[in-house]
């Protein structure tokens, strides 16, 4: 698997909840996306990977024992990755990374 090292930058559209939209039994509706995540999916895709870890997608944010529990596992599941993917270009997750950033000045 992949996992995704980015910025949040502000609140995220999607999120994983105690209570799970019933759109999202059958699928995430990538087009609603931020763009870093998009991007890092299709990264995940053209290298053949299977999965992609994504911390808002992958821990539930508003149960803070599971949010104690999975950010203890963070170093290990960024250590067994494939491949840590680093958007650290993007200042927000919907910013993006794969593109020219016009630097200031």
């Amino acid at each position: 698997y992949a996992a995704l090292s980015y910025c949040w930058g502000g609140e995220q559209r999607h999120i994983l909840r105690s209570i799970v939209p019933d759109s999202w039994h059958s699928a995430i509706l990538y087009p609603q996306l931020l763009q870093t995540i998009k991007v890092t999916i299709r990264v995940t895709q053209e290298i053949r990977l299977q999965y992609l870890w994504v911390d808002a997608l992958c821990i539930i944010q508003d149960d803070q024992q599971d949010m104690r529990e999975q950010i203890t596992f963070m170093a290990e599941i960024y250590e067994q990755d494939f491949v840590t993917i680093s958007a650290a270009r993007a200042r927000t997750a919907g910013d993006g990374f794969l593109h020219s950033i016009r630097e200031p000045g």
